[in-house]
C-alpha cells in the first residue's frame, strides 16, 4: 500500500477501482435480472430506495460481527446500484415528478 506524501493516505490504484465498479455493474445486471426493468416513478421513490440503502449502510458500518466488512461492502454496492438505476430512470424521463 503506497501513501501520498501529501494526506499519508494509502492510495488507491485505477485497478483497484475499476475492480469496484466491475463488481457495481454485475450486481446492476443481477438485481435487474432478478426485480426487472420497471422504472422508479418519482424522486421520492428513488429517495426512499436510497434512504433505505443508506440505513443498511449505517448498520453494517457500526456493526462488529466478523464479517462486518463484507456485508458493509455488499450494502455499498447495493447504494451504488440504486444511484445508477436512479439515473437511468431520470435520464429515461420515466419520474413522473
Amino acid at each position: 500500500m503506497k501513501r501520498s506524501e501529501k494526506d499519508h493516505r494509502v492510495r488507491i490504484t485505477k485497478d483497484q477501482i475499476n475492480e469496484s465498479k466491475k463488481l457495481v455493474s454485475f450486481w446492476l445486471d443481477k438485481r435487474l435480472e432478478e426485480k426487472g426493468c420497471g422504472a422508479l416513478l418519482s424522486r421520492h421513490e428513488i429517495l426512499g430506495v436510497l434512504t433505505e440503502e443508506y440505513t443498511e449502510i449505517i448498520e453494517a458500518a457500526h456493526s462488529k460481527l466478523p464479517n462486518s466488512n463484507n456485508e458493509l461492502i455488499s450494502e455499498l454496492i447495493d447504494l451504488a446500484v440504486c444511484c445508477l438505476f436512479g439515473i437511468a430512470c431520470i435520464k429515461a424521463k420515466a419520474t413522473d415528478w
